[in-house]
């Protein structure tokens, strides 16, 4: 009997696994250690290039502090990793800082001037497209 090959939803739990590990900082030989595993298999699940079995995961969810559900939702698009932003490093550090942040009011000042600091950036890059070039 041959093993089957990993499916798309492999890559997207794989996926889901580093972006959770990234975002509490832990490194993947912590996460080894923690499951008993070396780091170069939690390479090829975040991967996607092996499978994670169901009592794995379980212990990765575990090590990892989060619901094994959080890995195995197939409703929809995930908005950060869809975007293939939860797994890039800027990304992973602002919402760590941001996460750290116990007032609602400043959390809401963080997020407006992130959103109008955008609205400038593309605005900008709006006008520069529609500007004649100049002789």
């Amino acid at each position: 009997m041959s093993q089957k090959s990993p499916r798309p939803i492999d890559a997207l739990i794989g996926a889901r696994i580093r972006a959770r590990r990234l975002m509490i900082g832990m490194s993947q030989e912590t996460l080894a250690d923690a499951v008993g595993l070396t780091f170069q298999q939690i390479q090829k699940y975040e991967k996607g290039l092996n499978r994670v079995s169901v009592g794995r995961l379980i212990d990765i969810a575990s090590a990892l502090k989060a619901e094994v559900i959080t890995f195995l939702d197939e409703r929809g698009p995930d908005t950060l990793e869809s975007a293939g932003l939860a797994t890039d490093k800027t990304t992973v550090d602002l919402l760590r800082a941001f996460n750290q942040l116990q007032s609602r009011e400043l959390r809401q000042a963080v997020v407006h001037l992130v959103q109008t600091a955008a609205e400038q950036a593309t605005s900008r890059g709006r006008r520069r497209k529609e500007e004649p070039a100049l002789p």
